[in-house]
């Protein structure tokens, strides 16, 4: 009895169901099956915060001081990324010039040079300089020879008996005596200063040049 009345049911919805059109009457939204996975994670990312909203939210540890540094590294890291890329390129004929300009620069290609001579009486300096040396080594000299006293001993004439004292005299107090009554000769120095004076006192300009050409 109930199949037949199931059976029933559908003879009488049969001309309905016909009159329906061929198609599915579900529809699917357009970009579903793109945006259902990032629908999942959100939807468990959101059950997630549900369970955890007891417990508070948490704050990292420096947070607020790295904040300013973390800000303008991502600002300076955009900035590059912006940038645009330029590659390295080598100009024209670089290597081909290369060796051409490598010479060039070290002065590899020989270039003559003249022989400088350079005299040595070309400078008045040098010129004044061994005069002066020349002027004070003469007057040194000179000045030397005129205050050096050398004394020799006058020879003493003796008659016969003065000899005949002498041979009976021992020989070690003979040279004693001579010894302690010879004196020695007197070596005076003079400084530059002195002999300075002395050239100019006693040398004219027209003098010495005469000398230095002698």
């Amino acid at each position: 009895m109930e199949k037949n009345l199931e059976n029933s049911d559908w003879m009488k919805d049969a001309p309905k169901l016909v009159a329906l059109r061929n198609k599915n009457p579900f529809n699917v939204p357009d970009g579903y099956f793109e945006e259902s996975e990032t629908n999942i994670l959100n939807a468990i990312f959101i059950d997630n915060l549900k369970e955890n909203y007891k417990s508070g939210f948490c704050i990292p540890q420096n947070y607020f001081e790295n904040l300013p540094t973390q800000i303008e590294s991502k600002i300076a890291l955009d900035k590059l990324l912006a940038l645009k890329k330029e590659d390295f390129t080598v100009p024209q004929n670089y290597f081909e010039e290369f060796e051409s300009k490598l010479n060039a620069r070290i002065g590899i290609n020989e270039v003559k040079r003249k022989t400088k001579i350079l005299r040595l009486w070309q400078s008045n300096i040098m010129r004044y300089a061994s005069v002066a040396c020349f002027v004070i080594l003469s007057a040194s000299g000179i000045y030397y020879y005129q205050n050096a006293n050398i004394y020799i001993p006058q020879a003493q004439t003796t008659d016969f008996s003065n000899d005949q004292m002498l041979y009976d005299i021992d020989e070690n107090v003979i040279i004693d005596n001579i010894e302690a009554t010879t004196p020695s000769p007197k070596i005076i120095s003079a400084s530059d200063t002195e002999m300075e004076n002395y050239i100019l006192n006693n040398y004219s300009s027209t003098e010495l040049v005469q000398e230095l050409k002698q």
